[in-house]
């Protein structure tokens, strides 16, 4: 961050991305307070990049391969309609899909892609709709998603906001807590 940032009041990474890919565990220990409200997991996670060259992403894609091969759990790489590079990942057991998520994420710092990544995304289901919870790495905090079509339930998601700011850091602006529609999860 240089000196304008500071004087107008930009933040940058929360932390070295080490720090910021630690605060991705705080979801396990919320996951009890989330089951009890009624949310179950969809399975699926995922790690949002910024767009970047086809080389680049190969590069991206054979670096995950090599770190998770032995991890259990299914993966895939895919682009969705803004161009943004996703690695989405699925596991049945919820602990299991955060570490899966956490050690990917490790890969990517390790091998040069921390700056290129710019949320996760986890998926659940409430009364058969769709909720996420999304981690901003340059924020390093946790803030709901609840789409309905082509609005948002921002009551729903301050609502959601309350509950979990007990058990995970909380993005306290909520003009920070960008919609992330239709993520391939």
């Amino acid at each position: 961050m240089g000196l304008f940032d500071t004087i107008f009041g930009r933040r940058g990474r929360a932390g070295s991305d080490w720090e910021a890919n630690e605060r991705i565990l705080d979801i396990s220990s919320a996951f009890t307070m989330l089951e009890s409200h009624g949310m179950k997991p969809t399975g699926s996670a995922g790690i949002c990049l910024k767009p970047m060259s086809d080389s680049d992403f190969e590069r991206v894609i054979s670096d995950v391969n090599e770190s998770i091969s032995g991890e259990r759990g299914r993966h895939k790489y895919t682009a969705d309609e803004y161009g943004y590079h996703w690695i989405v990942m699925y596991n049945d057991e919820f602990d299991r899909l955060v570490e899966l998520l956490h050690s990917t994420v490790k890969s990517l710092i390790k091998n040069g892609f921390g700056e290129r990544i710019l949320c996760a995304v986890f998926g659940f289901l409430e009364d058969g709709n769709r909720i996420y919870l999304v981690y901003s790495y340059k924020r390093g905090s946790f803030y709901p998603f609840v789409p309905l079509d082509t609005k948002r339930d921002m009551e729903k998601e301050v609502k959601l906001a309350s509950i979990l700011k007990k058990e995970m850091n909380i993005e306290k602006d909520a003009s920070c807590w960008y919609p992330i529609w239709n993520p391939p999860l």
